[in-house]
């Protein structure tokens, strides 16, 4: 490291955890059938009062990876959605049918089911949501007045009642939103036009509102996620025009950096910060003319764009959170559907934990101008058991008024030769037909040398490498309100072998 400037530079390093991916996962596919819909498409307000259309999504447009979960209870767009800490995903408010709602529904995905919570007490259309400090916090959107609603309402689901926060002083509708560090950050949205710089950020520890940085341009119906305590946006449109323009915001640095550009331009589409990617999906592209089900992928540390498999329902202005789950939304200018979906796989989501397989061998310095310091990483820490490419970012905090970016390091581990990998899947089968996969199902490996529990992430999905000497292994599948179910496996060598389960109920369906 050097000092370049003509002032003392006073440094603290540190470690943030990036990612982890197992060696050898299979390359996604590309989804369903790339869907382009012509049209007409407003980002602004639209009054069911006046009439619109409930939609239902053609069955033929699945296709793996996405997986359909259960339909909403009402068909649903405008709708503010996020995940809780529990994996357990929230839609509140929106736009049915015929009226703005201020009703709530949860998903569980252990119970496939979505069932009602507290009503809001406040309609909003296009409002904002986000989980802080375990609770639900919703803001913003417009009334059946086209007024944009500055109640702050915050739900506790371990009471199931919602409270009263500060008002939002300054209330958007279609605006993206974004949690780092306990802080709630909106960015741009709609009055009565579309397309506003405005940044709001809102504090839990103090219930007080504050005016962010403004947005590089004025902006509407962009995409925005959380990506190690950095803000990561693109997309939008505003005055007519969409655009493919992407930003990223460092609240330490309290300015934003230019990003490059997407592969083409989106607007009101799904969008989350997970697994150290911004990922968006679905939306209006075109210039406003065509709805797409099309997604893309930025990863910060490559600084390059990648295409996500393709979604299975076409929709613009619904709901997305970790997982990756879109939930309602519009399939043409005005059709609330009540379909929902999820890419598994994506649930590692919002600020990022030490790594603590990475360290330096100083953790503070000071530079003189024109001074320079070495500093040495070790990446051997004894915390690494499974093979794969590690990631994390060696980051930097200083006294000087630069942006100093945190620095990507990638580690990646390869299996003995006697390692083997077994990998798979679990759904259930609820009493309806309908199949979807389990999150934090206990996967039970046994040997005659060693034994491990796992648990499946938000896809569902589970691997380990294990040496082939543990053969066979006995794999045991529970989850509470599933009967259990096992199977016997044979490890091989440098390769995977894939066992996946659907379980059933553990009671009558009757």
């Amino acid at each position: 490291m050097t000092n370049t400037g003509t002032a003392k530079a006073s440094l603290t390093l540190g470690e943030r955890e990036k990612g982890f991916t197992p060696q050898d996962r299979a390359e996604q596919p590309a989804g369903a059938a790339v869907q382009d819909i012509p049209g007409s498409y407003s980002p602004g307000f639209l009054n069911p009062a006046k009439g619109t259309k409930a939609a239902t999504v053609p069955v033929s447009s699945a296709a793996e990876p996405w997986a359909s979960i259960a339909d909403l209870p009402t068909s649903l767009m405008d709708n503010a959605v996020a995940a809780g800490d529990d994996g357990k995903v929230y839609s509140v408010t929106g736009a049915t049918s015929s009226v703005i709602t201020s009703a709530g529904y949860v998903y569980d995905p252990t119970t496939l089911a979505w069932s009602p919570i507290a009503d809001s007490g406040t309609p909003r259309e296009a409002g904002q949501a986000a989980f802080v400090d375990g609770k639900l916090h919703l803001t913003g959107g417009w009334d059946a007045s086209q007024g944009t609603v500055a109640s702050l309402r915050i739900y506790d689901p371990r009471t199931g009642s919602w409270s009263s926060g500060a008002p939002n002083p300054r209330p958007l509708a279609g605006a993206a939103s974004a949690v780092i560090d306990g802080k709630w950050y909106l960015i741009g949205g709609c009055t009565t036009s579309c397309g506003t710089n405005t940044v709001e950020v809102y504090d839990t520890d103090t219930d007080t509102w504050s005016s962010g940085a403004a947005y590089p341009q004025p902006i509407s119906w962009l995409g925005c996620g959380a990506i190690d305590r950095a803000l990561f946006c693109a997309g939008g449109t505003a005055a007519s025009t969409s655009t493919k323009a992407a930003y990223t915001f460092d609240p330490s640095a309290g300015a934003w950096t230019s990003l490059p550009d997407m592969p083409f331009d989106l607007w009101g589409t799904g969008a989350v910060g997970a697994n150290g990617k911004l990922l968006l999906s679905g939306g209006i592209t075109d210039n406003s003319v065509t709805l797409t089900n099309k997604g893309v992928a930025y990863d910060p540390s490559t600084e390059t764009w990648s295409n996500l498999p393709n979604s299975n329902n076409a929709v613009y202005r619904g709901g997305s959170a970790c997982g990756f789950y879109k939930v309602g939304g519009s399939v043409s200018s005005s059709s609330p559907t009540r379909s929902a979906e999820l890419l598994p796989g994506y649930g590692q989501c919002g600020t990022s934990s030490e790594a603590s397989w990475l360290s330096e061998d100083t953790s503070a310095l000071t530079l003189a101008p024109g001074a320079s310091k070495t500093v040495t990483v070790d990446a051997s820490g004894p915390e690494i058991v499974q093979p794969g490419t590690y990631t994390a970012w060696l980051t930097i905090a200083h006294d000087t008024p630069y942006q100093i970016d945190p620095i990507t390091v990638a580690m990646t581990v390869n299996p003995p030769k006697t390692w083997g990998k077994i990998s798979g899947t679990v759904s259930g089968t609820d009493c309806t037909g309908t199949t979807a996969a389990i999150r934090s199902a206990t996967v039970q490996l046994d040997s005659w040398a060693e034994s491990v529990t796992l648990k499946t992430d938000a896809g569902g999905a589970y691997a380990m490498w294990m040496d082939v000497r543990n053969n066979p292994l006995s794999l045991i599948v529970a989850k509470d309100g599933w009967a259990p179910k096992g199977a016997t496996v044979k490890l091989a060598k440098g390769a995977t072998v894939s066992e996946d389960f659907t379980l059933k109920p553990d009671h009558s369906c009757q």
